[in-house]
This record gives structure tokens, sequence and C-alpha cells, in this order.
């Protein structure tokens, strides 16, 4: 039922008493044990709207007023709590979990098939998100506290786009609401729920695309010591390519959606998202120069800027990805050679937010690149390597490349709406400069 109504609950107490006194509980569990009474006074359940989403079970004790008092208890009702998660306010801490999925079975948008990255959901083996390609219909999602209070958490899963319903979508072994983690969840600590969809996927979403696939939204609600809040992440299954873009004339090459560092639950191809711009990082060091929250809150010089976000190593050899990959496992930074590719064998279009504009300003979100039909990159600009200053957002977008030029430059992807994309020649640069990633599958 929806949360904020009363369950419907009522019994008949068969007895010749002219009075029956009724006592209502309220349990977590199919048992007396620990139940809480919570209504009296008449055979229907009252005083019940505040109910936050979950299961609970119910009874009455009816005693009738005569003689012994005799007693009878009623059976146990199971009452199962749902809320439109997307009114509760938004919650802190991350979700991680594979989010999108491409069924691989048809050409769409020009683009062909893509077996590489192909997700076969008759596969059963439960996987994460250090888990590569084939993918399989059992993935794992978890959720990490970031906050001193947080407690009662709980899942839902809401179909929010596309032809199937949640229940054509999940297997029935995933129930599409539950808990998590019924008490306290330590700063820092995670739990996990497995998500079983449905193992004819491949079939039932043939032929669709980015546009009528199917979307699912996973909340994670949880109280916060004073009300439930909610940290979301929409996952998308299709018949076309997630993201990605030609590196090579007939070589398409998946990416990441987002920025590294950028909130992964937005729409990654909707301008004027400050979401998307993601976090800053310096050349070759594998940390978080400055996290997304701290770049766009601060646009000015960063003190200590030379000693935040790791040193650039001193050399002329490929950024190493073997112990300084920024990138989530299975993914990598690009090199200058496979930007140069998604340059040359791609349409770049100039994308703006409605009423948003090219001029550089520290809260400009509007702009940004398609390349191809299947990737978005914003213009975040740029942190300076001398004391971290932001400049170009909104006006320009600078990513990293794995490739350096010297000990001390390397080369980057450069683009704005009035200079072509280019990254070579010029745009090698000092690799304390603080730039965003874009990262690339293995």
């Amino acid at each position: 039922m929806p949360a904020g109504t009363n369950p419907g609950l009522s019994i008949v107490a068969n007895s010749s008493a002219p009075t029956i006194n009724y006592q209502w509980y309220r349990n977590t569990t199919a048992s007396t044990v620990g139940a809480t009474p919570v209504s009296s006074g008449s055979a229907s359940l009252t005083g019940q709207t505040a109910l936050t989403s979950g299961t609970y079970y119910y009874y009455c004790v009816a005693t009738a007023v005569c003689g012994a008092n005799p007693t009878a208890q009623s059976q146990f009702f199971t009452v199962t709590v749902t809320l439109d998660p997307s009114t509760l306010p938004a919650g802190v801490g991350s979700l991680a979990g594979r989010t999108c999925f491409d069924v691989a079975q048809n050409t769409c948008e020009n683009l062909p098939a893509n077996v590489r990255s192909q997700t076969n959901f008759a596969l059963r083996t439960p996987q994460t998100t250090a888990s590569t390609a084939p993918y399989s219909g059992v993935q794992t999602y978890t959720f990490t506290s970031r906050a001193a209070n947080v407690s009662n958490v709980r899942y839902e899963l809401v179909r929010t786009a596309g032809n199937l319903t949640a229940s054509q979508l999940i297997d029935p072994a995933t129930p599409l609401s539950g808990t998590l983690q019924p008490g306290a969840l330590a700063n820092g600590s995670s739990v996990n729920l497995e998500i079983k969809y449905m193992n004819n996927l491949n079939t039932a979403l043939a032929g669709t695309s980015r546009g009528d696939g199917a979307k699912i939204t996973l909340y994670i609600i949880y109280f916060n010591g004073t009300q439930d809040v909610q940290i979301k992440t929409v996952i998308s299954i299709q018949d076309c390519a997630c993201c990605g873009a030609f590196t090579a004339a007939g070589v398409f090459k998946v990416f990441m959606c987002h920025n590294l560092g950028a909130n992964e639950s937005l729409d990654p191809f909707l301008t004027g998202q400050a979401g998307l711009h993601g976090a800053k990082y310096k050349w070759g060091t594998g940390v978080v120069a400055l996290p997304m929250a701290q770049d766009q809150s601060t646009p000015g010089g960063i003190s200590g800027w030379g000693s935040i976000g790791g040193t650039p190593p001193n050399t002329a050899l490929d950024w190493d990805m073997n112990t300084a990959n920024p990138c989530p496992v299975g993914y990598r930074v690009p090199t200058e050679a496979e930007f140069a590719g998604m340059i040359s064998n791609n349409t770049w279009t100039a994308k703006l937010a409605p009423g948003g504009s090219w001029t550089a300003g520290n809260s400009n979100y509007s702009s940004g690149k398609m390349v191809g039909s299947a990737l978005f990159l914003p213009a975040a600009g740029v942190r300076a390597y001398t004391n971290g200053a932001l400049s170009g957002r909104g006006n320009k977008g600078f990513y990293w490349t794995a490739s350096p030029a010297s000990t001390v430059l390397s080369a980057r992807l450069e683009f704005s709406n009035t200079v072509a994309e280019n990254v070579t020649g010029g745009n090698s640069r000092n690799k304390s400069f603080g730039m965003s990633i874009r990262c690339i599958e293995q």
C-alpha cells in the first residue's frame, strides 16, 4: 500500500459478551515477541498513516469483558508499505553498480551491434563493477554510507521508461522493494543488493534504442536521524551502444557515459546538469585533485594546489595504468591516438541547454559537444597548474590523454564552440593542470 495511508484491517470477534476490547499490535516479524501496541478500542486498525516503506506484521487481541475475560488472538496480517521515493530529499552516500546494458542484437543509430560489450541476460553468474564482458543478468549494487546517522536502509526498484513493466524486467527472485540494513549502518560501511534481471531481455528488448529502451531507477532509502532520504541511479537496458565513439574507421570503442567523479545517476546526454562535470585530476597520479563539489564551490585559487591530488610523475612514458589508473576496473584513460581517431571518425556537434551559452562562467553548466550519437562531453573548464584557479567552464572542455609530450607536459583533448577539436601540437600542457577524465573501456 502507498505510504501515508492507513492499512484497511479489521477483525470480527464472535462473542456474546456485551463489550469487547480490542488491542492491535505491530511487529517487523510474524511474531508476538517484541510487538508494539499501536491501536485500541476498535475492531478496525487506526492511526497508522506515518509508516515508512517496509514490511509490517499486525495482529489483534480481542478481550471479552465478562467472567474470566477470555481473549482471542487474530491471525497475522502482512502489510507492505511503498512510497514514491522521488519525493524524498536527496541523501548522501555512494551507489556503485553497472547502470547500462546493451543487448547487442541489431544495428542502432548506424552503429553495429557491439558484441564485445554485450550483456547476455541468460547468464546467471553474479557480477560486480569489476566484472568484464559478457555481462550477466545478475548484478551487484553497493551502497556505501557517507554520513554518521544512517539506519533502516531500504531499496525500491521503479520502472521509469520503456514498454516493459518492472515485473517484466526484474526476476521474481528479486523483490521490487526490501530492507538491506534494518539497524544502523556505520559511516564508511557498505551493504549490497543483488538484482536478478529477467533472462529473456536480449529478445524482449531487441530493436530498442537509447530513447525507447527500458529504464529502471534504483533508489536507496535510509533514515538520517530526522527523516527518510534517498540516493538513486538510473539503469538503462537497450539494443544500442551505451556510450562510445569511433576511434578509427569501423572501430567503435565503449567509453564511460559520465566524466570521472560525476553523478552517474544523471542522464549523460542531457545538457545543463552541473552533476555531469565531474572531478578534476592532475596527469598520471591516479587520485582526485578536486572532487566535483569542491570544483564547483571554489572557483578561485586552491591553497596548496602544488601538493594536492598527487605529484605528476616526471616521466616521458605513458600514464601507468597498472599502479595509477584513476578509472574503475575495466576502464583506463584514453591515449592521444584514440582521441585523435575520435576527432577524425565522428561528427562533433555543439550542444546547449535551453537558454545556455558558450560564455565562460563559474556556474555555466549548459554547454558541451556530442561525439557522434553516443557520447556527450561537457565543457567543464580547467584548473590552472600554478594555483588551481578555474577557467573556461561553459566555454571549453579539457580532457587528459594517457600520452605525455615530455617529462613535464602531456597531450590533452581540447574543444570549444569556436576552436575545433584538437589533441596534438599546441595541446601539450603542464601535467599539474586539473582536467576532466573520460575513461575508455580496456
